[in-house]
């Protein structure tokens, strides 16, 4: 190949054209060669060899009308959709696709193929209205699925959007509030919290995959852990521990961030100081366990009750559907926010 450059552009240009078509035009090409060779093997053992190539001509011609038939009837549904008034006319083109194929191969007819008798054209042609009945249930199988795919992961994609949008408002106010406490002690380090705050930010509010790595995740609250050090002090004790195949993974985007606003906020209503927060993630090879975990109680006895839990599990929901598990409970001192997620590697 390196010794003609023609070549190798020619090949790559027609790979280039069969990825430009369009999924309408390969079903539609796919679909008429496999009905072109149905019909020639069929009848292939009833005839002599000498005719073969005739009867090979006969069925790839009416193939060919066939699809530019089916062509026609597509350009009349794309934009009116299918109407029961259009029944004549898929009975009409299909008597005209039978005549118009007769006549073409009259030129070569095949011993035993149909004449062109008109008083018998009605029923000769039943099999080809038949075929093109069939074409239009399926073009309208097909587009109504499609139509309903595209309406519920449109529906999808805004659920998710409204319930990680929910939850700036939280993490911008809190953020900003760690940051203020800082101001007039440490002019400096609050300084390098805002530009670490506007990074956080950013990656926020540009973050517009569905899923990303738990280690992009895990990174992004690890600086939110940061200005909440920085702001609570000794008074909170912050561990990450995430191994290497669990940061692979991929989990909803902004996912975890509410669990852990929950674990500092109602952990340091419910539990004797320091809080203790730990985020763990492990992950086998079938399954990704996360936890957020913390000192303190679930339900507190000034009647405040975690916030974001729905979201969080309406998230899950969404994208893994019946792949995923989500609970929040309470055993010994602890509250522990886990969530798992069926996923195979990247």
């Amino acid at each position: 190949m390196g010794d003609h450059p023609a070549l190798q552009f020619h090949e790559t240009g027609v790979v280039a054209s069969v990825r430009r078509l369009s999924p309408y035009w390969l079903a539609q090409v796919a679909g008429w060669s496999a009905f072109a060779l149905l019909t020639f093997f069929t009848l292939l053992p009833t005839v002599p060899p000498a005719i073969v190539p005739r009867l090979a001509a006969t069925k790839v011609t009416r193939a060919v009308l066939g699809l530019l038939v089916s062509h026609l009837l597509y350009r009349l549904y794309v934009p009116r959709g299918f109407r029961l008034w259009m029944v004549g006319i898929v009975y009409g083109l299909g008597v005209s696709w039978f005549v118009l194929w007769v006549l073409v191969t009259s030129l070569w007819r095949v011993s035993g193929s149909p004449g062109l008798d008109w008083s018998s054209v009605p029923h000769q042609s039943l099999e080809s209205v038949i075929v093109l009945a069939a074409w239009s249930a399926a073009y309208v199988g097909v587009t109504s699925w499609r139509r309903a795919d595209v309406a519920d992961r449109a529906a999808e994609r805004a659920q998710l959007d409204a319930l990680r949008y929910q939850l700036n408002p939280h993490f911008l106010f809190n953020a900003l509030g760690s940051i203020r406490a800082l101001i007039l002690e440490d002019p400096q380090r609050a300084r390098e919290l805002v530009t670490g705050f506007a990074d956080l930010l950013r990656q926020t509010l540009d973050t517009p995959e569905r899923e990303r790595p738990l280690e992009e995740e895990a990174a992004m609250i690890a600086q939110y852990l940061a200005l909440e050090r920085e702001r609570f002090g000794d008074a909170i004790d912050i561990a990450i521990e995430i191994d290497q195949e669990a940061g692979r993974r991929l989990v909803p985007a902004f996912v975890l961030y509410p669990l852990v606003e929950n674990a500092i906020i109602h952990g340091r209503r419910t539990s004797a100081p320091p809080l203790r927060v730990r985020l763990r993630a492990h992950a086998s090879p079938e399954r990704l366990r996360v936890e957020v975990a913390n000192t303190g109680r679930l339900h507190g006895g000034d009647g405040h009750r975690p916030t974001g839990v729905a979201s969080v599990r309406d998230r899950l929901a969404l994208v893994y559907r019946d792949r995923q598990r989500f609970s929040l409970s309470e055993a010994e001192g602890w509250v522990r926010a886990t969530l798992e997620i069926d996923t195979p590697r990247r």
